[in-house]
């Protein structure tokens, strides 16, 4: 038999242990985990306090900002008193020059080269009419010879019709005897026969007789009549060949390729040994003692400029170098496509053997017209963005203002040394104080002090310390 045993019961000991254990590891409970509560909250509370000390202090030891008169803090500038001055306008511009003369020497016959010069290389100075290139002379020489061949073949043709002429003028005149002699037999026969002395026979002999002598006399004055035609044959055969003549020594002379002009020989195409065709460029020569600009003005210059006009012009981007010239010509029509107007300047050696730009480099020119006329001007520095700066009861207020255009001369009448001056358009008026320099960036209403309008005796006051000057600023600028 089978007994079942009898259910285990759980152990209470060892329950109510574990739960004591739970409670005594809590930190809220006892006396131990309330006084770690307590440190913390001291600590935090010393801190805070620390904190606050440190910045009660901070804020104690802050610098002081010496107070100001509203006056003191206002930024002085600079103004001119506004006022029309006669200027002058001047176009800018830019232009290429190029040399006023140069040839393309071309070689006029058909040869080979046989000796360009040794001294001729590309930057060589030459004189005119100095040797560039020799071309082969030789079938030339030979061409005259063969022409004067031809001659003396037609001066002996010509010397033997002058003796065929003689013997035909004498021919003639024995002709004309025969013709007469048989005519007289002939009208002697025609009477004897009338009176019955000849017979029919002895006059058709006598008729014979005379057509003969006729026929002769024609033949001779035929061969006589065409000797003239021939003479002027061979006359102008001769001339033809006198022409060939003169045609080959003028190729062998032309053989000789010259200089064309005094200049710097910027290209030399040909070398010894190569076969050059007719019109074919050998050389190009510059003369650099004269160099002419076409300069690309604005299309408003149009009307402007003038004949007689100012022209400087120096190196593109430094003004080191720089030529005085005037506009010699205006072309009369404007490029459509650059809305340019081109007018043209020319530059000579000087006296003291200063030389003229160089051909083909670029150049920035300045055309001043001679029409001078009141105009507003304003520092160049005076304007930022478009706009100029005038002082109107004491505060700053802009206006824009249209550049017409620059010039670049020192205007007396305004007392401001600069040299660089902006025409602008009517925006101004007569005692008008505009700003010099807008460089500040001050802003529109800001109160400003005039230097030229400030009290001697009563100067702006300086700042006391750097902190100080800087307060001012961030014055002037609010």
């Amino acid at each position: 038999m089978h007994h079942d045993a009898p259910p285990s019961e759980p152990s209470e000991p060892e329950d109510a242990a574990d739960r004591h254990e739970q409670v005594v590891d809590s930190p809220s409970s006892g006396p131990s985990g309330g006084g770690l509560v307590i440190r913390r909250l001291v600590v935090m509370v010393v801190l805070l306090g620390v904190a606050g000390a440190a910045a009660y202090m901070l804020h104690a030891a802050r610098p002081r900002v010496a107070e100001r008169s509203a006056d003191s803090v206002r930024p002085v500038v600079q103004s001119f008193v506004a006022q029309r001055v006669p200027v002058a306008q001047a176009w800018s511009g830019q232009g290429t020059a190029r040399a006023l003369h140069s040839a393309d020497v071309p070689a006029r016959v058909a040869a080979t080269v046989v000796g360009p010069a040794a001294a001729v290389r590309p930057g060589t100075r030459v004189t005119l009419g100095q040797v560039l290139v020799q071309l082969d002379e030789e079938e030339f020489v030979r061409r005259a010879e063969v022409a004067r061949q031809r001659m003396r073949e037609i001066d002996a043709s010509l010397a033997q019709l002058e003796v065929e002429q003689k013997r035909m003028a004498e021919r003639t005149a024995l002709d004309d005897s025969d013709v007469a002699m048989a005519r007289t037999e002939f009208d002697r026969q025609t009477r004897l026969h009338e009176r019955g002395v000849t017979t029919e026979q002895d006059i058709d002999v006598s008729r014979r007789i005379l057509i003969a002598a006729q026929r002769s006399e024609l033949a001779t004055r035929q061969a006589a009549e065409l000797i003239g035609p021939r003479r002027r044959q061979l006359e102008a055969l001769r001339a033809g060949q006198e022409a060939q003549e003169k045609l080959a020594e003028l190729d062998r002379q032309r053989a000789t390729i010259n200089s064309p002009l005094a200049g710097v020989v910027q290209a030399l195409d040909v070398e010894v040994g190569e076969s050059v065709a007719v019109g074919q460029r050998v050389a190009r020569v510059v003369a650099l003692d004269r160099v002419e600009v076409p300069v690309s003005l604005p299309a408003a210059a149009a009307g402007s400029v003038a004949v007689g006009d100012t022209v400087t012009l120096w190196t593109a981007g430094s003004e080191l170098s720089a030529w005085e010239s005037t506009v010699l010509r205006v072309a009369p029509e404007q490029d459509t496509a650059t809305r340019t107007l081109t007018v043209y300047a020319e530059v000579s050696s000087a006296d003291d053997g200063t030389p003229p730009p160089p051909p083909g480099v670029f150049l920035d020119a300045r055309v001043q017209t001679a029409d001078a006329q009141l105009r507003w001007v304003v520092p160049r520095r005076s304007l930022r963005e478009g706009r100029v700066q005038v002082i109107v009861d004491g505060r700053l207020v802009s206006r824009a203002a249209q550049v017409a255009f620059y010039v670049n001369a020192v205007q007396p009448a305004l007392g401001i040394a600069d040299d660089q001056w902006a025409v602008i358009d009517e925006v101004l008026a007569p005692g008008d104080r505009v700003l010099i320099d807008a460089a500040n960036r001050l802003p529109d209403g800001t109160e400003v002090l005039d230097a030229a309008g400030t009290p001697t005796d009563t100067p702006p006051v300086a700042p006391a310390s750097d902190d100080d000057a800087d307060a001012g600023v961030r014055g002037a600028g609010a």
